[in-house]
């Protein structure tokens, strides 16, 4: 018996609208974050990740049938950020609903984009087929609510368009552009948790079609956005579904109220925030700053800062995958991915 919040979504949505925190500003179609980058403060706008970068592909795969064959895992709500390894976690466990985010409003965008064209389709194969079409959607999202500021004046690849898309052997696709990265070895095949069965595909295609899988744009450094979600976690209405194999779903006919993240997929974000306090005089005296990659202040608190604002939006008895180790040497290394489960919270240093 696998489950369905029904509506959970439309619950998450107006939160892409609330602004409030320090560098939290309203952007055509949403919200977005400033970022100081070359001494000029500007909105935060990059590639989007549909793939993973610089994490153990194989030990997520090991992972993945970890949770599948462990019936503790089933069923929790699931939050996480990065590429489509999360719908692979998110089959292997049959998560009720989700909350895929990003401080990155075009990876937002990338994910409705993402779910429209998969609630289209009940056959896999038939998704797989369409997936050149996205990015002509996603680019032309884009335009409807950006224009040209991030075609041209934000993007790290500004000539990027939808005819760049890399040609399609069979079902596995290549670059389809440099805007949405797809490596050779990592693309979109039916080898994947969530596609490599009509089972686990139907219950993403389920999801999806109900507005049971959300996504949000959220920096985690944010206090008062990540306090908001939890709230809204708290009081958030939506409709419980069950099925079983290939039947129908039947919905109860009365809503539930709240729910709270018990599984959350934070690849590796957290590492890039872990700054001592040599390591932060060093690049003050070097660059005359303190920020993080993504051109937000850091300081010797970012991390547990971060950390702590997702763990007040999840469950007592929650697991977490974190990337925070790295292991090898230039451009060979990689993050190995850990499961561990979490409890309380992290002391900030004083």
């Amino acid at each position: 018996m696998s489950f369905i919040y029904r509506d959970f979504a439309k619950g998450i949505a107006p939160l892409n609208f609330e602004t409030g925190g320090k560098t939290c500003v309203p952007i055509p179609g949403g919200r977005g974050y400033m970022r100081t980058h070359f001494s000029r403060d500007e909105l935060y706008l990059d590639n989007v990740h549909w793939r993973i970068h610089d994490e153990s592909w194989y030990v997520q795969e090991d992972l993945q049938k970890e949770i599948a064959a462990d019936s503790k895992f089933h069923g929790r709500v699931y939050a996480g950020c990065a590429g489509h390894v999360n719908l692979d976690y998110i089959a292997a466990m049959k998560s009720p609903a989700a909350i895929l985010f990003d401080i990155n409003p075009l990876q937002t965008l990338f994910w409705d984009t993402i779910f429209d064209q998969i609630a289209a389709y009940p056959d896999r194969h038939d998704f797989v087929a369409s997936f050149t079409d996205i990015v002509k959607s996603f680019y032309y999202k884009i335009e409807l609510m950006f224009g040209d500021m991030a075609l041209k004046g934000h993007m790290k690849a500004p000539q990027d368009n939808h005819d760049a898309s890399s040609p399609i052997r069979g079902e596995r696709y290549y670059n389809l552009s440099r805007l949405v990265r797809i490596s050779e070895e990592q693309g979109l095949n039916t080898d994947h948790e969530w596609l490599g069965t009509d089972s686990n595909y139907r219950h993403i295609h389920l999801m999806a079609k109900h507005g049971a899988i959300a996504s949000l744009t959220l920096d985690i450094r944010d206090d008062l956005a990540c306090k908001r979600l939890t709230q809204t976690l708290r009081t958030i209405p939506y409709t419980v579904g069950q099925y079983r194999e290939s039947n129908p779903v039947e919905f109860e006919n009365s809503p539930e109220i709240g729910t709270s993240v018990s599984f959350l997929y934070r690849s590796n974000v957290c590492h890039y925030m872990k700054w001592t306090r040599a390591e932060l005089d060093k690049n003050i005296e070097k660059d005359r700053k303190s920020s993080d990659y993504t051109g937000l202040p850091a300081n010797t608190n970012t991390y547990r800062r971060a950390f702590n604002n997702l763990r007040q939006f999840m469950a007592q008895d929650s697991y977490m995958i974190a990337s925070d180790r790295f292991s090898g040497k230039g451009r060979w290394g990689n993050f190995k991915p850990n499961l561990v489960q979490v409890k309380g919270l992290v002391p900030e240093i004083s």
